[in-house]
């Protein structure tokens, strides 16, 4: 039997405001600053994505943070008629979303429901949590606002590892939160997800919510998340890749500022360009 592949490539479009912060106090950021981050993260580097797409003939998801897209919806409008789908990345990309009392995560998301539906005329039916983290109340939460895909679910413990270890080093201890370890037992596949067992697929047969769990290798259960993977040598991020993209199911993650090359000079981090051949799909 010749079963098809089922390839799925999510764009976490967190800015480079998003990515200083780790290093440099938000409130040393003024909003004029955080502003001009977005805008020149959204229009630099996600049409270099765009056309990095089309090379490869890959149908993308671009999950937008709600405050970014309100600041440049030409640019996710563009996204949309380039024939991408545009999914829901919560308003403000709160890594404690699932922290949070009911009603500020419905704003969370519905915030962001609202901004695109305003920009597109259609309301995203995709969601990727910020800090991949899930909790049965938000999930049903995502489901009363129209979200249908989910794909936070990592389900790699060499991943829930490294984020353990980052998190009793790191100053700011509440702006990353741990996924219960349970995780590690979820599918590796896309499943119909149990809101209150959420790491195991619903026992009826109603469909409610599709999980689209991260992507492992099969070399070592290592995620192909690119800022992770970018910390990788070379030769060991290709094992990893090359490993994974043998299965039929693939799913990968990227953010647009690994998409930065040397000659965009107004960065203030390190630029880095990732290694595009290494995640080409074979």
């Amino acid at each position: 039997m010749n079963l098809s592949k089922q390839v799925f490539f999510g764009i976490d479009c967190d800015t480079l405001y998003d990515d200083i912060i780790l290093k440099i106090p938000p409130t040393e950021i003024s909003p004029a600053r955080r502003k001009k981050l977005v805008r020149r993260t959204y229009e630099t580097t996600i049409p270099r994505i765009l056309d990095w797409l089309d090379e490869m003939r890959v149908v993308a998801t671009f999950f937008v943070i709600g405050h970014d897209a309100h600041l440049c919806p030409d640019v996710v409008r563009l996204i949309y008629q380039r024939g991408h789908e545009i999914g829901n990345h919560s308003h403000n990309h709160l890594k404690n979303l699932t922290q949070l009392p009911d009603k500020e995560i419905l704003l969370e998301v519905n915030s962001c429901q609202k901004i695109v539906e305003d920009i597109l005329g259609k309301r995203p039916i995709s969601f990727k949590a910020p800090g991949y983290t899930l909790s049965p109340k938000l999930l049903c939460i995502l489901y009363k606002c129209g979200i249908r895909i989910d794909t936070s679910m990592v389900t790699s413990i060499l991943y829930q590892v490294i984020k353990y270890i980052l998190k009793q080093i790191m100053s700011n201890k509440e702006s990353l939160i741990l996924q219960e370890i349970g995780v590690i037992t979820a599918p590796n596949k896309p499943y119909n997800i149990d809101f209150e067992r959420i790491f195991h697929s619903r026992e009826d047969n109603c469909m409610g919510l599709i999980e689209f769990p991260i992507s492992n290798s099969s070399f070592l259960p290592f995620p192909l998340i690119s800022g992770l993977l970018l910390n990788l040598p070379n030769f060991a991020r290709r094992i990893v890749v090359k490993s994974a993209i043998r299965a039929r199911y693939l799913n990968i993650n990227l953010h647009p500022h690994e998409f930065i090359v040397e000659k965009d000079d107004w960065c203030d981090t390190a630029p880095h360009a990732i290694c595009l051949a290494a995640l080409a799909v074979e």
